[in-house]
């Protein structure tokens, strides 16, 4: 699957919405009132399914639509496979699945249950399926969002960002663009990564290891730390709360961010919004694939003083050249 591209606005002195590309979509429905319409104009109501790991730093929030959730507590292909089943059996005729590392499963499933349509969150397919559409996590655009405001700040030109396992991709493209949004305004800075080591689950459930990532970093002279990866970021935000680094936390909305209000200066994460898994679904039932776009991005500043008019102007041209794709987040 190819990266998908999305645009991106900040509002002065305050956080907004980061927009994806536009998507046409109808309002939020009503709980339990969607009709799906297939290409023969037979209609029938929605009925939605997510699995997604327990340790999954995304949580998605489907206001609005009746749903049924399953929760996956380990690595174990079959375990996903399961709780996709049971979805089924259920009654669900569309699937939203989480998880980067188990597209392969979605993948199998969407051949087995040709009657259920399946959006994945942040997978990757070998090939198109009629019943599979796909939404990228746009994780490069969020580190280097994070890695971009940590170099405006930062007094000794040496930001870090502790963050989950390296082996996954979404992971690995977030520390990709976390050192290029750095270096985009400020070229002599020290962008260090210090990726947990340890495998699906423990590297997004180890806040020990997070708080021990985050100390190799400050030893490192990092005084502007940027955490994502689930719980294991939760450890490098309290650490970084202990020792008065300032901080940016990752793929957490500002009130789950566990930082003090005074080493806070902004939450990045993702927003879904309802209509559009309807009309995915929808457009998935009428046998279209999906046009490609990416989960909404949220930029969140606190009132930091060290938000300075300065850094939030430079901030605001950052996102609009982003917007125009005159910068990009990573190779």
């Amino acid at each position: 699957m190819n990266r998908r591209t999305f645009l991106v606005a900040l509002a002065a002195g305050s956080g907004a919405l980061v927009a994806c590309q536009p998507i046409a979509a109808p309002a939020t429905p009503d709980r339990g009132s969607v009709l799906l319409v297939d290409n023969g104009g037979e209609a029938a109501p929605l009925r939605l399914g997510l699995v997604q790991p327990a340790w999954t730093p995304v949580r998605l929030s489907l206001d609005g639509i009746a749903i049924d959730s399953r929760l996956v507590s380990t690595a174990d292909a079959q375990t996903y496979a399961d709780a996709i089943a049971d979805l089924v059996r259920g009654g669900a005729n569309a699937i939203v699945a989480t998880g980067d590392s188990f597209g392969a499963v979605v993948e199998a499933a969407a051949d087995s249950y040709a009657a259920t349509r399946f959006l994945a969150l942040g997978q990757t397919f070998g090939r198109p399926r009629p019943n599979l559409g796909a939404l990228a996590l746009p994780t490069d655009q969020l580190g280097f969002v994070a890695g971009a405001l940590a170099a405006l700040v930062s007094e000794h030109h040496v930001v870090g960002a502790a963050l989950g396992p390296a082996a996954q991709p979404t992971v690995a493209r977030m520390a990709d663009g976390f050192i290029a949004g750095a270096q985009y305004v400020d070229s002599s800075v020290d962008a260090e990564i210090d990726n947990d080591g340890n495998d699906l689950p423990k590297g997004y459930q180890d806040p020990a290891g997070g708080r021990e990532a985050a100390g190799r970093l400050f030893a490192k002279g990092v005084d502007v730390i940027f955490a994502a990866g689930g719980v294991t970021a939760d450890g490098a935000l309290a650490a970084s709360q202990d020792q008065g680094v300032l901080a940016i936390a990752g793929e957490r909305s500002l009130d789950a961010a566990v930082a003090s209000p005074t080493t806070l200066l902004a939450a990045v994460d993702y927003v879904l919004d309802p209509a559009i898994v309807v009309t995915y679904v929808q457009q998935l039932r009428a046998g279209k694939l999906p046009d490609d776009a990416s989960l909404t991005l949220r930029f969140s500043p606190t009132g930091s003083p060290r938000l300075t008019t300065e850094v939030r102007d430079r901030m605001n041209k950052l996102i609009a050249d982003l917007r125009a794709g005159t910068i990009k987040a990573s190779a």
